[in-house]
């Protein structure tokens, strides 16, 4: 019987990506176990056992407790259970892992980036992040998958590590379940008319890496005309002073919204905005989780025009109510109608999931 372990050192709540494998892996029954750290609040469940080491934290003590805990106690966990093949998320989780392959140099190894990490970030990054890099490239040389979210990370990734086996690696874009469309379909068909656009934007605002500053006052200049609902734990001071001095009644802070929630929210919304500014090539070469959510669910979506991989996205698939905007200099016309029907064609995670869940069965 295939066993599986799953290593995560980031806290899975932060990652929706990771959550929908793990179901898919249930669907699929698969032996699995899953070593992340603490979140703040432990709220993802599964039918597999999921092995929680410390906490990810800012604070340089627990932060590198944590380091040790979990790397330590993961590995002893892995020598216990054995299992046929692993898969890991970013190099954060790639220690135990380096260690077990050292010994049981059979077990297949398959690797996903979350995230893409330039050169110039990795010269500017801890001696702990380059400790582990180090490590790192002995599993991408023998690794049976790599994978990041989009070809143009993929390009820029190969072109870092030009000894990795380019047959294994797979693009793995970060699509929503398959029934979040008619979830929110059937939420929408409800909704009450207003006579002012509903713009929602979820996830991390920090006043350098999001055009938030521009484009609240933009909002609020607009006197009614637009809504802004703002759905965050993770918000720096800068840009909570700057909301505050504002003193925008068309706009509201909210805490975040459990994820697998998030249809019938969405629903209620015409406009996803997504406000990244490009301030490093991890979000240049980006098509966020939030494009494709927000999508699914049938908003209309306003994004950068910095954001590079985004803007092939829509050129390539024709998307009509994916919008790239000038943050910098906010206009929007009165033509930029938002379209409320969901689109026909299919961004699931499942369909995404399915090669890596073969390999992860039957090979």
């Amino acid at each position: 019987m295939k066993k599986i372990a799953v290593i995560h050192y980031q806290p899975l709540e932060k990652y929706p990506p990771i959550m929908n494998f793990i179901h898919n892996l249930e669907i699929k029954n698969i032996s699995c176990k899953v070593f992340t750290t603490n979140s703040q609040i432990n709220w993802f469940n599964s039918k597999f056992n999921i092995h929680r080491f410390g906490s990810f934290s800012t604070n340089t003590v627990v932060r590198y407790w944590t380091y040790i805990n979990y790397n330590l106690v993961t590995f002893l966990h892995l020598l216990f259970y054995k299992p046929t093949k692993i898969i890991y998320y970013e190099t954060y989780s790639s220690l135990p892992v380096y260690w077990y392959k050292r010994l049981f140099k059979a077990t297949p190894i398959f690797i996903h980036f979350h995230e893409y990490v330039s050169p110039e970030e990795i010269q500017e990054s801890s001696y702990y992040v380059k400790f582990l890099l180090k490590r790192e490239a002995y599993l991408l040389k023998i690794a049976n998958w790599i994978s990041q979210t989009n070809e143009d990370r993929m390009e820029l990734f190969q072109k870092d590590y030009p000894f990795i086996n380019q047959t294994v690696c797979h693009i793995f874009p970060n699509y929503p379940p398959a029934n979040w469309q008619n979830l929110a379909q059937i939420n929408r068909t409800s909704r009450t008319p207003t006579s002012y656009k509903k713009i929602i934007y979820i996830g991390a605002l920090g006043i350098k890496s999001t055009h938030i500053e521009q484009f609240a006052k933009w909002v609020h200049q607009q006197k009614g005309v637009y809504y802004f609902d703002i759905f965050s734990d993770n918000i720096d001071t800068e840009v909570l002073e700057m909301i505050a001095l504002l003193k925008s009644p068309f706009i509201s802070i909210n805490q975040p919204i459990n994820y697998f929630d998030l249809p019938s929210t969405l629903a209620n919304y015409d406009i996803g905005a997504v406000l990244y500014t490009g301030h490093i090539p991890n979000y240049v070469y980006n098509v966020p989780n939030k494009v494709f959510e927000y999508l699914v669910c049938g908003l209309e979506v306003w994004y950068s025009k910095d954001l590079i991989s985004t803007v092939k996205f829509q050129q390539d698939n024709k998307v009509q109510n994916l919008k790239a905007v000038c943050f910098k200099d906010v206009f929007i016309t009165e033509e930029d109608k938002t379209n409320q029907v969901p689109l026909n064609y299919s961004l699931s995670c499942e369909a995404i999931y399915t090669n890596i869940l073969n390999d992860l069965q039957h090979s």
